[in-house]
């Protein structure tokens, strides 16, 4: 997603009961099992460190081996070589 005006940004959106007709209360869990959550990656380094995770991940133009680095030394996340 587009991150607006530039900035990274994380929003979730939840179901909620609303009685528009008499008033019926159905339980909660048999409703409230989705939820959407929309992350905007922005076009600068923020604090959030997951954030500049999923920016390199998504965002950034490096080579793999660039980025296996930059997760080693940046973030402390050693790959290893599935077999």
């Amino acid at each position: 997603m587009e991150a607006p005006h530039g900035k990274s940004a994380i929003n979730r959106y939840q179901l909620k009961e609303q009685h528009l007709l008499h008033r019926y209360k159905e339980p909660c869990q048999n409703y409230d099992l989705m939820g959407i959550v929309f992350v905007y990656l922005g076009n600068s380094k923020v604090k959030d460190q997951m954030m500049n995770l999923l920016d390199l991940m998504f965002k950034s133009r490096k080579k793999a081996s660039e980025k296996i680095t930059v997760l080693h030394t940046d973030f402390g996340i050693d790959l290893t070589r599935e077999r």
